[in-house]
């Protein structure tokens, strides 16, 4: 595998970068959440080449087809959403693009991953996701592996150990009842519906798995599993967001909240005195920077506050 490099010019790093020397203690693995034909590593690339109109930054971008170095892995890259891990990790983006191959895109990570693990000796349990840093659900596809690809997966061809893809529970298919045939064991009626025995036995307290008898219904779902639950009222969020729009010289309460919402997602403006001022407008712009599609002015609208909204969800804060 080869690295190929397309590296941005001091002018552009100098505005996205801060001015140290990365220690290189850590990997952040992230994803690009741009799922446009054509946004793979070279188009990630040519993005930063440019002059990335995001106040954003990264090492690497990686598809099914290449890896891409847009900084040398001294950079201070801004991707993390975090000063410390932007000062001491390296950033790797691996493109989601539907015209690339996710499980291959993994798979050159990994090559990659191993790669600069070996050259700055960096330990595996210091290979990270983006949302340990930050607390966003990135990368959400390893994260939650609808691609077909989780993150103990990753680590594990990082690690060079073969992981299996794990099953998933058909539960919908599982029926409420089950008619005892000849033969039939609590075991072999837990293989066949990809249920526990100690499941069996919980909903069947007064049934004697040593001595079943042909024609016996058993139970297989709990008998709450079925019945309707009662509507759960909305919980009431910790950080209620204001609605409208809110930029610099706005006053009053409604930035208070704006303000309490940025302090806990860990994009500090400092103290809450309810003035959106410098360091209010320079946290939202921050925060702005982290998502594809927001502009980022500093100006808190609908969009932005949806993201806001999202990431609050995302750190069990509402």
């Amino acid at each position: 595998m080869n690295i190929r490099k397309l590296l941005v010019s001091s002018n552009v790093a100098k505005k996205v970068t801060y001015s140290g020397k990365n220690s290189k203690k850590f990997i952040v693995i992230h994803e690009t959440d741009n799922t446009r034909k054509g946004a793979g590593a070279d188009n990630h690339a040519r993005l930063q080449y440019n002059g990335n109109s995001r106040s954003a930054s990264w090492h690497y971008q990686v598809d099914g087809k290449e890896i891409v170095q847009s900084f040398k892995d001294d950079a201070q890259c801004w991707a993390a959403g975090n000063k410390y891990y932007n000062q001491n990790g390296i950033q790797i983006e691996i493109c989601v693009n539907p015209d690339s191959d996710f499980k291959t895109a993994v798979k050159n990570t990994v090559w990659l991953v191993k790669y600069l693990m070996n050259k700055y000796n960096i330990p595996i349990e210091n290979v990270i996701q983006h949302n340990r840093a930050s607390g966003k659900n990135c990368p959400r596809y390893l994260r939650s592996g609808a691609k077909g690809i989780n993150w103990k997966q990753f680590i594990d061809m990082v690690k060079g150990i073969k992981s299996s893809t794990p099953k998933k529970e058909e539960t919908n298919n599982i029926p409420s009842t089950y008619k005892i045939k000849k033969g039939d064991t609590f075991w072999g009626i837990s293989r066949k519906y990809n249920i526990s025995v100690n499941d069996i036995k919980k909903y069947n307290p007064n049934v004697n798995p040593n001595s079943l008898q042909i024609g016996q219904v058993i139970k297989l779902k709990s008998s709450n599993s079925t019945s309707k639950q009662k509507p759960q009222p909305k919980p009431v969020s910790k950080y209620p967001l204001p609605s409208g729009i809110l930029k610099y010289g706005s006053k009053g309460e409604k930035v208070k909240q704006l303000q309490r919402a940025l302090n806990a997602v860990y994009f500090k403006v400092g103290k809450v005195d309810g003035s959106y001022g410098p360091a209010t407008k320079d946290a939202v712009r921050r925060f702005q920077s982290m998502y594809y599609g927001l502009k980022t002015d500093g100006i808190y609208g609908p969009a932005t506050k949806a993201k806001l909204e999202q990431k609050l969800k995302e750190m069990n804060l509402i």
